[in-house]
């Protein structure tokens, strides 16, 4: 008030947004920005892969053949199949050694033998193979770099910068790509 009571003019403080990219000439008598704030372009979030393989089932397949002491066959054959537990651990084929046993009036040995097939299961997989995300652009002027948003973080944070010296009379490129932002303020 005592300097408006004088006749001396207050400086008004002047805030000059940039939404978009265009050069800044500074003001006769103005030789220092009160503050520079932005920020650069949001980025795109990185998502999880979240893919996942169906397990694969096994089918235990158990055939035997017997035979009579003399080496004559019995003519008894077989085979069986169940389910297999995930935690089987045994050779994808395999036979056990003869084991013995009565039939009819002879005594006969039987061999089994064992055969894990793994069964695929078509189209069994699911979820998503995730992406990496993607880095905002960022905003530049008057010397300053607003970066943009990140994988990780994906809003771009806001920087502000004070008294920086400019030129008056001289121009400034400001760079501010689609979503960025950079603001000005000084005294005039």
């Amino acid at each position: 008030m005592l300097l408006a009571a004088r006749g001396i003019q207050q400086p008004n403080l002047v805030t000059v947004p940039f939404a978009s990219s265009q050069t800044w000439v500074a003001p006769a008598g103005t030789s220092l920005l009160s503050s520079v704030t932005g920020h650069g372009v949001n980025g795109v979030a990185s998502t999880p892969d979240t893919t996942y393989q169906q397990p694969s089932t096994y089918t235990l397949t158990t055939t035997y053949t017997e035979v009579f002491n003399d080496g004559a066959e019995t003519g008894n054959t077989g085979s069986t199949t169940e389910p297999a537990t995930a935690s089987s651990s045994v050779p994808a084929f395999y036979c056990t050694a003869f084991v013995s046993g009565n039939y009819g009036n002879g005594h006969y040995n039987r061999c089994l033998c064992f055969e894990y097939v793994k069964n695929e299961i078509p189209g069994a997989s699911g979820g998503s193979p995730g992406t990496p995300g993607e880095t905002g652009a960022s905003a530049t002027g008057f010397g300053k770099i607003f970066d943009g948003g990140t994988p990780s973080a994906p809003t771009a944070a806001t920087t502000n910068y004070s008294n920086v010296p400019v030129t008056p009379g001289a121009s400034y490129p400001v760079v501010v790509p689609s979503g960025a932002m950079i603001t000005i303020t000084y005294y005039a």
